[in-house]
């Protein structure tokens, strides 16, 4: 088995281990990872970022659905967990991506 595709399968969901942030791929693991490295905004309106998995054999290609709390991330200036943002408080700050709390 090369690789397996679980893309557009909303209800097929698992856990993805979340390394520390700004942390690259570790090039063995014992399941899927997010790729901490490669977050990007989908809309300017977005309030969060989301990532892709990282590299694997075999290749697990997936989307964001196989786990939205670990595959993405409130951006900075908002609060939340996964894509269950909301902008901070007034007079709070949170000053980089995937911080629960102003």
């Amino acid at each position: 088995l090369m690789s397996i595709d679980i893309r557009g399968n909303p209800n097929l969901t698992f856990p993805v281990h979340a390394p520390p942030p700004r942390t690259e791929c570790p090039p063995v693991s014992s399941g899927p990872v997010a790729n901490m490295m490669a977050y990007s905004q989908a809309a300017e309106a977005d309030m969060f970022e989301c990532t892709s998995l990282c590299p694997a054999m075999p290749a697990i290609l997936a989307d964001i659905t196989i786990n939205l709390t670990s595959m993405c991330a409130c951006r900075a200036g908002h609060q939340g967990r996964g894509q269950e943002c909301e902008p901070c408080p007034h007079d709070t700050y949170a000053p980089r991506r995937d911080m629960h709390r102003c």
